[in-house]
């Protein structure tokens, strides 16, 4: 199995981020995600359908297993929400946080007019 390197406390080796991201290997694992979420955003619950111009994008919770990853590492984000995301210096459960204690209003979703709530 391919994480059995960082279960027994071996480190990983270094990829180069960007060339990875263009991989057949990177492609299936983000198809995977998409599949995985039911290509719906993961934070403010926009299927693929309803986004106007934004996509979904897969987004690494932790670089830890970079070019190992677990399902885990990874969670499905509308465009609109990845930028927030690391523009704002939040992580991802600290943004689901922001989401539970904001009333969403329908134009407060990506991809609608409107702004994010964070």
């Amino acid at each position: 199995m391919e994480w059995d390197i960082q279960e027994q406390g071996e480190e990983l080796p270094p990829i180069d981020y960007r060339g990875y991201l263009k991989t057949e290997e990177w492609k299936m694992k983000s198809s995977e995600a998409k599949q995985r979420a039911s290509f719906t955003c993961e934070l403010c619950g926009c299927h693929e359908d309803e986004l106007k111009d934004a996509k979904l994008e897969v987004h690494h919770v932790s670089y830890v297993r970079l070019g190992y990853e677990k399902p885990e590492d990874l969670v499905v984000l509308c465009s609109d929400c990845h930028r927030k995301i690391h523009e704002d210096k939040v992580t991802f459960e600290e943004a689901r946080e922001i989401y539970k204690n904001v009333e969403l209003w329908p134009e407060k979703r990506c991809g609608e007019s409107g702004s994010l709530p964070f």
